[in-house]
């Protein structure tokens, strides 16, 4: 690739959503912990201090990358009394991750 086009290839890939959008899904995937927390999820439905005990860690650090899991939509939350259950976001929120530009032409 020559210089000039190389140029317009990064203007594109810092100007387009879709790529900031899969840069912040990749960060939350970046954490050991929170891809052991979507794997519990994908087994069964969770309330914080349920899987914290299952991670053996703090219900606090177990809500903070709940939160980023949740922020990227990899994980969704419904108040249940109390308790607030976590489970994995539907596969249709999953496809964003491995195939963007399919997911936001569908929308």
């Amino acid at each position: 690739m020559n210089r000039s086009k190389s140029r317009l290839f990064l203007l594109y890939v810092h100007t387009n959503p879709l790529f900031a959008v899969a840069a912040e899904i990749y960060k939350a995937l970046a954490s050991e912990r929170r891809l052991t927390i979507l794997l519990l999820l994908s087994r069964r439905p969770y309330c914080v201090s349920d899987l914290a005990e299952e991670l053996g860690i703090s219900i606090k650090a177990t809500s903070r990358h709940l939160h980023i899991l949740r922020r990227v939509g990899l994980v969704e939350s419904v108040r249940k009394g109390e308790e607030v259950e976590f489970s994995i976001a539907p596969l249709w929120n999953l496809l964003m991750i491995f195939d963007p530009a399919t997911f936001h032409a569908k929308r």
